[in-house]
């Protein structure tokens, strides 16, 4: 508030002279309002309304150093709105709104970097939105405050498995997962759905607030299920204040799949933030709204936990098979393909061969020869499996596993 108060005399004089319609007394009060909104610890972004048409309104956006209020650098007098790191820009080209203009600049940490450019053709009177969106420029742009969060909490991550690795040398995952606990206000719950309809919409637990269960109503969810049940927790995923929505639901089929979803609550109800789920295409099997990742109960070797590092929440997701461990960071609602990983590599030192029947003899027998010699092909198969190492060393792993047994 003070900051903003600092800022009214800068602003007004620049508004006056950019916006035509700062001072219009036809538009409401309510309407000419400069609002402040933190970026990260050191800048923020003032917004006010700079000109409104028939069709479109355009904000005036700058970007202020908080330690240098008297300096803040114009944006744009052209944004139709802003939220969650990013600016936005879209122009109807008419009132029905058959054709339009739009852009998207994120938040990198230094400025807003454009992230996408698009239009929807010609106007047709075809359908209100435009027919189809036809990009001009499309580039992903990663936060950079975004991006030191995950590699801290990456670091941290690698730090704790090394910890473990010294004091349990078979390094039991589940209990590294379990060094970062989920904390603040969770509420689980179960649901029970027919032909994807709720049995009932009561609210099934008097810790779910009445504005939540409303959004959660709005947002007409449903998903896969092999018995019809699907659980549900809500947490808040990214730090804004407002609980968001975990969905888990078990899918079954041949590899007794699980499926997990992470919505966003919004203003009336939660959505997905990446679009790349929905139903709407040919090749759509992701099994619930929103989703994160998946779980293979057979033919492989997966889990998950949810983690709390450094104050950022994740999916932490595992996945296993002989000789390496891989353990992934999914941050909720990221839009980047790129996932922090830590990577566990073992080396097994084979050194006995036993029958798989508890004190019998191997059968057929083999000689001490024939033993020295299925051991080492064993030791050549298991070096050819290593990844990532350099040509001159054969030999090597990241984290050396203790002395094993072939059985």
């Amino acid at each position: 508030m003070l900051q903003r108060q600092k800022l009214l005399p800068i602003l007004t004089p620049l508004l006056n002279q950019r916006c035509d319609d700062w001072q219009n007394q036809a538009i409401p009060a309510a309407d000419h309002q400069i609002t402040l909104t933190a970026l990260d610890k050191t800048h923020s972004l003032a917004q006010a309304l700079c000109w409104r048409a028939p069709y479109n309104d355009g904000y005036a956006l700058w970007l202020v150093d908080n330690a240098q209020l008297s300096k803040p650098r114009l944006l744009t007098t052209e944004a139709s709105s802003y939220a969650d790191g990013a600016i936005v820009f879209l122009h109807k080209e008419r009132g029905m709104a058959d054709c339009v203009t739009g852009e998207t600049r994120v938040w990198d940490g230094k400025t807003f970097t454009p992230s996408l450019k698009y239009s929807t053709g010609m106007c047709r009177e075809i359908t209100p939105g435009g027919t189809w969106m036809l990009p001009t420029f499309v580039s992903q742009v990663i936060p950079r405050q975004q991006k030191e969060a995950d590699n801290l909490a990456l670091r941290t991550l690698y730090n704790a498995v090394l910890k473990a690795q010294k004091s349990d040398p078979e390094l039991s995952l589940n209990k590294v997962a379990e060094q970062f606990p989920l904390t603040g206000h969770i509420t689980d719950f179960t649901l029970t759905y027919a032909d994807d309809t709720l049995i009932t919409t009561s609210k099934p637990s008097p810790d779910i607030s009445d504005d939540e269960w409303q959004a959660f109503l709005r947002s007409s969810i449903s998903a896969d299920s092999e018995n019809g049940k699907v659980s549900f927790t809500l947490i808040d995923l990214d730090g804004d204040g407002k609980r968001d929505l975990i969905i888990d639901s078990y899918v079954g089929g041949t590899g007794l799949f699980s499926y997990t979803g992470v919505l966003k609550r919004g203003n009336d109800d939660f959505a997905a933030v990446n679009g790349s789920d929905s139903d709407n295409g040919d090749d759509f099997d992701a099994g619930v709204p929103g989703a994160l990742f998946s779980i293979n109960g057979r033919g492989a070797n997966q889990w998950n936990h949810w983690v709390k590092i450094n104050g950022q929440v994740y999916a932490l997701w595992y996945n296993g098979q002989f000789g390496e461990d891989n353990l992934y960071l999914l941050r909720p609602f990221s839009t980047t393909s790129q996932t922090p990983a830590v990577t566990v590599r073992y080396r097994y030192t084979l050194n006995s061969i036993r029958s798989p029947e508890k004190d019998q003899p191997l059968t057929p027998s083999l000689s001490d020869g024939d033993k020295a010699d299925l051991l080492r092909s064993l030791e050549v198969m298991q070096g050819s499996l290593l990844k990532d190492r350099p040509a001159s060393d054969k030999r090597r792993a990241d984290l050396p596993h203790p002395a094993g047994h072939l059985r």
